[in-house]
């Protein structure tokens, strides 16, 4: 019994994780999703004058919290730029998550469904 346990949850964390072209993980949450869907309505392709991607990441804040294997972005929407891959935007918002915390996210900060489900 423990041994199917162990191997059902480890299909559950590989099932839960994107592999980026590097191998390295990015694990995308449920809160992150729910974040998603209050920021950009999970826009992939979310992109104004100071905000990108899918979680409405402040265009500085991509660039200090962007794992080294990310482009970074122009401090201003710039005309033809590239999006990031929703890959690149997960591992953004992980790093975010991780080092600043949830409420960075104002979304987090303001609605109970965000925070909890």
């Amino acid at each position: 019994m423990g041994k199917v346990l162990l191997v059902l949850l480890a299909m559950l964390i590989v099932t839960l994780m994107l592999f980026t072209t590097r191998g390295e993980a990015v694990i995308v949450t449920p809160v992150l999703e729910r974040i998603a869907q209050c920021e950009t309505h999970r826009n992939d392709q979310h992109s104004t004058r100071d905000y990108i991607s899918r979680y409405g990441i402040f265009r500085p804040s991509w660039n200090e919290y962007r794992p080294k294997w990310v482009h970074a972005v122009p401090s201003h929407r710039k005309a033809g730029e590239r999006i990031p891959t929703r890959k690149e935007q997960d591992a953004v918002a992980n790093s975010i998550a991780r080092t600043a915390g949830l409420t960075a996210w104002g979304c987090y900060r303001q609605y109970k469904w965000v925070r909890n489900g």
